[in-house]
């Protein structure tokens, strides 16, 4: 969907719009207010992604490819009546978009993951590419990843979804293949093993 679509299509039904920051245009009807994406092309597809959004907390900051072309098609659609079109709209969108929060609650909490998980998607939904790194990455991988943010222990929400044959792999991991450098690490080396042994 283009930002002019929109544009044209807001001042052909009278509705009142915000010009777009980061192609996020934001829309008035009545009492509905929405802000809607506008596709973009992103590195490997289509959608819309904002890092300034995700910094900011409670807006929409990203998109998937699906998720674009299914807000996209409402719009491809004969609209008999305005507000019912405007209220599917919102429901479509709240189910497609991300904010910096839905990141965070995809990732069980972790917000070093909830970051680089941002940084990564590119076209997919967030929950995709943590099931493709889950799949993807060693267990010394996934645990190296967790000893570089040793405050950050929420990583156990996220573990509650991992399959429990390859928490038991990890669980496995010995410390001397970790180069641990001091008292410090082996200590968190030792939460995470215990932790994962349950």
């Amino acid at each position: 969907m283009e930002k002019s679509q929109v544009i044209e299509f807001c001042q052909k039904n009278n509705i009142s719009f915000r010009e777009p920051i980061e192609d996020l245009l934001s829309i008035y009807y009545g009492n509905i207010h929405l802000d809607i994406p506008c596709t973009q092309k992103l590195e490997q597809g289509y959608g819309f992604k904002s890092e300034m959004a995700y910094n900011n907390g409670d807006m929409i900051c990203y998109v998937p490819e699906y998720g674009m072309n299914e807000i996209d098609g409402l719009f491809e659609n004969n609209i008999l009546n305005l507000e019912s079109f405007l209220e599917e709209l919102s429901l479509t969108i709240d189910r497609n978009s991300y904010t910096h929060d839905k990141f965070i609650d995809a990732c069980g909490g972790w917000k070093s993951l909830a970051d680089e998980v941002f940084d990564t998607v590119d076209w997919q939904f967030p929950e995709t590419l943590l099931n493709d790194w889950e799949s993807m990455r060693s267990p010394s991988e996934l645990i190296y990843c967790y000893l570089s943010h040793p405050n950050d222990f929420t990583y156990r929400n996220y573990f509650k979804n991992v399959d429990s044959e390859y928490r038991q792999s990890l669980a496995q991991e010995d410390s001397r293949d970790y180069g641990l450098k001091n008292e410090e690490d082996q200590k968190n080396f030792n939460t995470i093993i215990e932790f994962l042994r349950g």
